[in-house]
């Protein structure tokens, strides 16, 4: 179970005005999925981890709530779900199947939260929404 919060681009090419790309906050929710995070599958002290991202999540979502409510949503903070998808039907990440469920889910119709599916170990290769500019964030 991972928590990364970061900034990244989901374009690394100029824009039409011929500027840099705008960098976006971001927090990252990566594998906390049923098997990693609750009962006695779950990592050391899963409890208190899961606790602790219940509040960061919390806290964004009232903070993306409050730009919207000052007309200011492009200084929301993207929500980065990230869902683990193992290949091995007897892995419990498997897709699919309840250990493999997430703890936090994205909020229905909010565009500032995304779920992404990675295949791999390395989420920045198996996404094509994160610019290579996010696998330095990601594995530094």
């Amino acid at each position: 179970m991972q928590y990364l919060s970061a900034n990244f681009t989901f374009d690394a090419t100029m824009s039409a005005q011929n500027q840099p790309p705008a960098f976006v906050s971001a927090l990252f929710i990566i594998d906390v999925q049923n098997h990693l995070a609750i009962g006695p599958t779950g990592v050391p002290d899963a409890e208190k981890i899961r606790h602790a991202i219940s509040i960061v999540l919390e806290l964004t979502r009232q903070h993306n709530g409050n730009m919207m409510g000052q007309g200011t949503s492009d200084e929301r903070v993207k929500i980065v779900f990230v869902q683990h998808n193992d290949s091995d039907l007897d892995d419990p990440l498997y897709k699919g199947k309840e250990s493999w469920g997430l703890v936090f889910r994205p909020q229905a119709g909010d565009d500032a939260e995304i779920l992404v599916q990675k295949d791999e170990g390395e989420l920045a290769i198996t996404s094509p929404l994160l610019s290579v500019d996010s696998y330095t964030v990601l594995t530094s």
